[in-house]
């Protein structure tokens, strides 16, 4: 398998730490979104990544469908519950957890526009979004160590990778000051191995317009 990724997205990371949790092998190939000639378009008609080419000619792209697609491979570990209740629980988080990085994004874009263009209104309802989602989750893992079961999941990964995300783009909000759950859980979720090797980089792209 490869899977096309960019080093600053959440939603590559997800998919790159299930892969290092349930121990399958896949190749990453770099990609930058915002390049020109990159060839991410030919993959997905949207143009995003992550992106996943099986071994058997398949193409997945959307980070969840990809994710699905890889707990029916055979691994070493199960990263979504067995119950159709807990798989909708784990799945409402990851969800939660995806709508904070899209509102994250739409705000670091915003941010890159020429400032007289830039909307305040636009960036303040996204940032309402983001915090709404952050107080949700903290009060969903409510002091526990993981989300669900007390079992290590895709949920736990999706916020892992979301908090990181903020991190890198919007270091100006202080996300960790009323959020004292997602505080000790992105410290302790970053000690894993599967986090320390797929930290988020930042890639150069050209202002938005």
């Amino acid at each position: 398998m490869k899977l096309l990724i960019a080093t600053p997205s959440p939603f590559a990371r997800k998919v790159r730490v299930f892969l290092r949790e349930a121990k399958l092998a896949c190749e990453e190939l770099t990609t930058n979104p915002w390049s020109e000639d990159d060839p991410i378009g030919k993959h997905n008609p949207l143009g995003k990544i992550p992106i996943l080419m099986t071994d058997d000619g398949k193409t997945i792209f959307d980070s969840s469908l990809i994710v699905e697609y890889l707990q029916n491979l055979p691994s070493e570990q199960s990263l979504i519950p067995e119950t159709s209740q807990d798989q909708l629980y784990v799945k409402q988080i990851e969800k939660v957890a995806d709508g904070i990085c899209d509102a994250s994004v739409l705000t670091f874009l915003e941010s890159h526009r020429p400032i007289n263009l830039q909307s305040h209104s636009w960036i303040s309802r996204q940032e309402k979004k983001i915090l709404r989602g952050l107080t949700f989750l903290n009060k969903e893992l409510n002091g526990k160590e993981f989300f669900a079961l007390d079992e290590f999941t895709v949920g736990d990964i999706s916020v892992g990778c979301t908090l990181s995300y903020l991190d890198l783009r919007l270091p100006h909000l202080p996300w960790r000051d009323d959020h004292t759950n997602l505080k000790h859980f992105s410290s302790s979720i970053e000690k894993r191995r599967s986090f320390r090797e797929t930290v988020l980089l930042p890639q150069l792209i050209p202002p938005v317009s």
